[in-house]
């Protein structure tokens, strides 16, 4: 609720929203790079040990924001994709289906939050 937060609590609220969102998923994502791809949309590449270990990261991680909904932490919606070269031709289309799964996630805890 980014925009919630910057239309009734302003913009600096939204700003501390996001640092600590970033703060969360540094934490579990350890080591790997992340990008702000625009508001409060993040990417992670991962690499090596990480890409290996992308389902417990994301296991890991969606504990972590179970637990923010009871203490009141950040709460963030992921998905995850990987890029298959035998069906994708890009990089949208790995981000595309990411995208979605993030979406499905967004539903589940905002359901959730009700």
């Amino acid at each position: 609720d980014l925009k919630l937060t910057n239309d009734t609590k302003g913009h600096e609220a939204g700003d501390g929203y996001i640092i600590d969102s970033v703060s969360v998923i540094k934490n579990v994502f350890v080591g790997h790079d992340v990008y702000r791809v625009g508001g409060d949309e993040f990417t992670i590449i991962l690499t090596k040990e990480g890409y290996r270990n992308r389902d417990a990261l994301l296991a890991n991680f969606n504990k972590v924001i179970d637990e923010n909904m009871v203490e009141g932490g950040p709460i963030i919606a992921a998905g995850l994709s990987i890029f298959i070269p035998d069906k994708d031709s890009t990089i949208l289309q790995t981000f595309t289906r990411a995208d979605r799964e993030m979406y499905a996630r967004k539903a589940q805890l905002k359901k959730r939050k009700q």
